[in-house]
């Protein structure tokens, strides 16, 4: 929006300039009016170069959705839904990891700067979520393919307990947090690459 009006307003001001070159001619006018235009072309010209979007980035945005779309269970559910005083499926941790591995490169980096800064906050945010399932979790004693952030049973009353209700916090917070940030990726990637609505 804000590049669009200082378009129009160079826009509006060359006009004028070229209007008063022909109601005036005179050399300061028919320069005026000459660097008028070429204001206007030049930011024309930015605007259309910095707007314009790459086949990298759409093919990048569409193997971004593909390796963490937001109906997932490791998105939607793990990050947003889940409750982590509750234990959850270690399988649910695999995409988010494998994600961290392979898209730590610069292949895996966008050319528009604001989709690549809110894919990189989404990246660090992630990273501190996945240090901390690593140090706040252990696999359950019930079921060692499932994980769980209690500390002895979580309800003893003790620093056991204090320290599960810590970690439930801290995992809870950081979860949503990515989920937004996940999310924020999301959105600029269907107005920066101008996708409609339910793409």
């Amino acid at each position: 929006m804000k590049e669009f009006i200082s378009r129009l307003v160079v826009y509006m001001g060359s006009l004028f300039a070229v209007a008063m070159a022909f109601k005036n001619p005179g050399a300061e006018s028919i320069v005026a009016a000459t660097f008028a235009v070429l204001v206007y072309l030049a930011l024309d010209v930015w605007w259309f170069w910095t707007q314009r979007v790459t086949p990298h980035d759409k093919q990048l945005f569409e193997k971004f959705k593909a390796a963490l779309p937001s109906e997932s269970g490791h998105i939607k559910f793990l990050l947003h839904d889940h409750d982590f005083g509750d234990d959850f499926e270690q399988r649910l941790l695999n995409p988010l990891n494998e994600f961290l591995y392979k898209w730590d490169n610069e292949e895996h980096r966008f050319h528009d700067r604001k989709l690549d800064d809110a894919l990189t906050e989404f990246q660090s945010a992630l990273r501190a979520f996945s240090n901390e399932i690593g140090s706040r979790t252990a696999p359950s004693r019930v079921d060692a393919t499932w994980q769980t952030s209690r500390v002895g049973d979580g309800y003893d009353g003790g620093p056991a307990e204090e320290k599960t209700r810590e970690n439930r916090s801290v995992l809870n917070q950081l979860a949503s947090d990515c989920y937004e940030l996940h999310q924020n990726v999301m959105r600029f990637g269907r107005k920066v690459l101008r996708y409609q609505k339910g793409v």
